[in-house]
């Protein structure tokens, strides 16, 4: 099963790459450091239930490109963009040794922008997203092991075709444990 962490570095490994491999920084960037660069704070997480068997994670990252100008930081974002996009949104997955997995992660549409920044310093953030899906606790699920399903209150019959006139009177079905 594919790990949220191993998502992200699917992402910031694309991301590297296709900016041309700029210095990258995670979760903090240091007071000196290097331009062009690629920042990858950590990422924001929203969840849900997905299904009886899962739940899921919504994750929204932005990501800040800095260089000497404005236009150097939107170049490499615009990049980094236009290559997700050609790719169809489809970040190849990597294991924890960096080794490609041949499955892939779809991005949600991407969008990319200018954003202020301090004199001397031009800045672009680049904003990707994705849903990840996680099973429950299988262990505290408790399962169905069987059911009975009553058609017309008569169990054992098949369900009328429907459109005929039997299908037409049809009340509906019901379960019974």
């Amino acid at each position: 099963m594919v790990t949220p962490e191993q998502e992200a570095a699917s992402v910031m490994r694309y991301v590297l790459e296709a900016a041309g491999n700029p210095a990258p920084y995670y979760h903090n960037v240091p007071e000196r450091f290097q331009i062009p660069s690629v920042f990858f704070p950590t990422p924001e997480v929203t969840t849900g239930p997905d299904t009886f068997l899962s739940y899921y994670a919504d994750f929204l990252w932005y990501i800040k490109f800095f260089a000497r100008t404005a236009e150097e930081a939107y170049a490499k974002g615009m990049r980094t963009l236009t290559a997700i996009q050609a790719g169809r949104r489809l970040v190849p997955l990597i294991d924890p040794e960096g080794n490609a997995t041949g499955e892939r992660l779809r991005l949600y549409d991407p969008a990319l922008k200018a954003i202020d920044a301090p004199a001397g310093l031009g800045t672009a953030q680049l904003s990707v997203s994705w849903r990840s899906r996680r099973p429950y606790d299988r262990a505290a699920v408790m399962m169905m092991a069987r059911f009975h399903l009553y058609l017309h209150g008569k169990p054992g019959k098949s369900a009328p075709e429907a459109g005929t006139e039997s299908g037409a009177a049809m009340s509906g079905y019901y379960l019974e444990e």
